[in-house]
């Protein structure tokens, strides 16, 4: 459990990560187990204390007697409720990772099949395009500020011509091949020209969003005119010669404000994509890190996959995933220990009624149905509490959390239902076979 969780918090929070120590402290270790024993025999002290100070014709009249509120409904209350509590915990563990799957596989506005990456030691193209170019395996390259998918961009601000609409942006800075190696999908444009901006005139690819909220129709949007309004840009003139459909900047993050990659040739670019002719990805990557070798030799070249890079900016989702999937095991662990106990003491109980069917011909089956009756009311209770809070939970709220369209589909929700009450029965009728087995004579002996 250690091993598993360590690798964890350091990616929930990673500005904390400094000021925590993950080491283990035998200590705390002793100090916990110490608790448990603790808590445990204080735990079964302080009823067998009370019971052994009832009368015994108290105990008696009382075994006599159905009250609602009886040790045995209380804990069959009790039971419900952790089976319930395990139905929710279980139906979040397979919601959280679909709306993974759903997230991983989700169309972000552009391809990244079989792109690499890697850091720009130096920023003088003329030094760098000539060594990609030596590599004719190498179908086309981009240099940009900013990995698509992966979230980083600047915060700026446009308006139009008027003033009288604006909104903050991501802004992105990327030469003239940035649509070609990203096959981003457009819905107007094809992407920006070599040699049309200045010092004081950029062109700008924007999402559909932006055009949404500057109220500016599709038709009409290619050659509109723009005003940047925030840091060093303010006042610069951009130009949309291209409109992206739904470009996604991260999946994770809420997309609050929309993209807008801006036509930038010669400075504020920090990394390079590749793309590769089909079946010649490996031997350009080792042509690559040959050449580079030779005439960068104190620059190390770290090429990534642009997917790997989309992976990694998931990483705190995921180590979410495994706290919540390891908490819910634990929760659901320690229902299936109270349905164990209900499930002995029902039998134990019972065995006076089942030897009484077995010799009225009742076969052991039927009588493990009717153990399970119960048990099986009691699941669909759960289920019919716990299925509407995890689709408020998952549609209302992690939902909003998550740029890519997500939806709360049938299956997971079915999935964990099935799993949860299959163990619950296969644990109830692995404790309640060998009674409905037994031979009634043992149970009637003494009647």
């Amino acid at each position: 459990i250690y091993s598993y969780l360590l690798p964890v918090f350091p990616q929930l929070a990673p500005e904390f990560s400094g000021l925590i120590s993950l080491n283990p402290d035998y200590g705390i270790v002793l100090s916990f187990v110490l608790f448990s024993i603790l808590l445990g025999v204080f735990s079964g002290i302080l009823p067998s204390l009370y019971f052994s100070k009832t009368p015994a014709l108290t105990a008696i009249s009382k075994l006599t007697k159905q009250h609602p509120l009886s040790l045995i409904n209380l804990r069959r209350v009790l039971a419900g409720f952790q089976l319930t509590l395990s139905m929710f915990s279980i139906l979040v563990i397979f919601m959280i990772n679909d709306y993974y799957q759903q997230m991983a596989v989700s169309n972000l506005g552009f391809k990244s099949d079989d792109l690499v990456s890697f850091n720009l030691p130096i920023t003088n193209d003329d030094l760098i395009s000539p060594v990609l170019e030596k590599i004719p395996e190498i179908s086309q390259y981009t240099n940009t500020s900013f990995v698509p998918g992966a979230g980083s961009s600047y915060l700026g601000g446009v308006t139009t011509e008027t003033g009288k609409d604006s909104t903050y942006i991501h802004l992105g800075l990327a030469d003239q091949h940035f649509t070609e190696v990203y096959k981003t999908s457009m819905l107007a444009g094809s992407g920006f020209s070599e040699h049309h901006s200045s010092a004081d005139f950029s062109q700008v690819i924007v999402d559909i969003e932006v055009l949404n909220k500057l109220n500016i129709s599709l038709d009409s949007a290619l050659g509109t005119q723009l005003t940047y309004t925030l840091s060093d840009l303010k006042g610069h003139k951009l130009e949309i010669v291209g409109v992206m459909d739904h470009y996604i900047m991260n999946a994770l993050s809420s997309n609050l404000y929309p993209m807008v990659v801006m036509h930038e040739p010669e400075k504020f670019k920090q990394t390079m994509t590749l793309s590769f002719h089909e079946g010649a990805l490996l031997s350009g990557i080792d042509k690559l890190e040959a050449e580079w070798a030779e005439v960068f030799p104190d620059n190390n070249l770290n090429i990534r996959f642009v997917d790997d890079l989309i992976n990694d900016s998931y990483k705190e989702f995921k180590a979410l995933i495994k706290v919540i999937t390891f908490l819910g095991m634990v929760i659901i662990c320690i229902s299936l220990l109270g349905q164990l106990g209900l499930a002995l003491y029902k039998a134990e109980t019972k065995t006076k009624e089942i030897g009484i069917r077995k010799v009225l011909g009742a076969k052991a089956v039927s009588i493990i149905l009717k153990l399970l009756k119960g048990t099986a009311v009691t699941i669909v209770i759960a289920s019919a509490i716990s299925v509407p809070l995890v689709y408020l939970m998952f549609d209302k709220g992690v939902a909003a959390s998550i740029t890519t369209p997500t939806s709360v589909s049938a299956l997971p929700i079915s999935m964990g239902i099935m799993a949860l009450s299959a163990v619950t029965f296969v644990i109830i009728i692995s404790q309640t076979w060998h009674i409905a087995n037994r031979n009634p004579a043992e149970s009637l002996r003494y009647e």
